[in-house]
């Protein structure tokens, strides 16, 4: 996921090398992760790889702001996020079957985020009978929070 992420923005940037930088990516990911795996005891690297996945799941929520206030999804892959939602749907049932609470919470987690997702690219093609427009109350430009802030010291 974090390669076809990555390989996305790179080809809609640039549109030139994708191949390799998907490639070093690939490469310094699986290292990364060997080096990890013989290195560091087996509950830590459980807890990194969890929040790596939650990470993972809610990154693409930093550009829901300006996705409501344009009502353009594209900044949500709408691929990448369906199989993801289908993805934590099996991981968050196989949880349940097995009753492991510690594969079952970032399953859970990553599906209600991939679940939202889809939710708002829905909205943004006004397929939705509802608004979602109500969530800008919880988001915030960067920079945004300074104005307010000025604006209450004027009055």
């Amino acid at each position: 996921q974090i390669i076809f992420l990555a390989a996305d923005h790179l080809i809609q940037i640039s549109n030139s090398k994708w191949l390799g930088f998907v490639v070093k990516l690939s490469v310094i990911v699986n290292a990364s992760l060997i080096v990890l795996a013989t290195l560091t005891p087996i509950n830590i690297l459980g807890h990194f790889i969890t929040g790596l996945n939650i990470f993972l799941y809610a990154a693409p929520l930093s550009k829901l702001g300006s996705t409501l206030r344009t009502k353009n999804g594209a900044a949500f892959p709408t691929g990448i996020t369906i199989i993801s939602v289908a993805n934590n749907a099996m991981w968050s049932l196989y949880a349940l079957l097995i009753q492991d609470v510690v594969v079952l919470i970032p399953s859970l987690l990553g599906y209600l985020l991939s679940a939202f997702q889809i939710l708002v690219i829905l909205w943004c093609s006004g397929v939705l009978p509802f608004d979602l427009s109500f969530i800008l109350l919880l988001c915030r430009e960067r920079g945004e929070s300074s104005k307010v802030e000025e604006q209450r010291a004027r009055v």
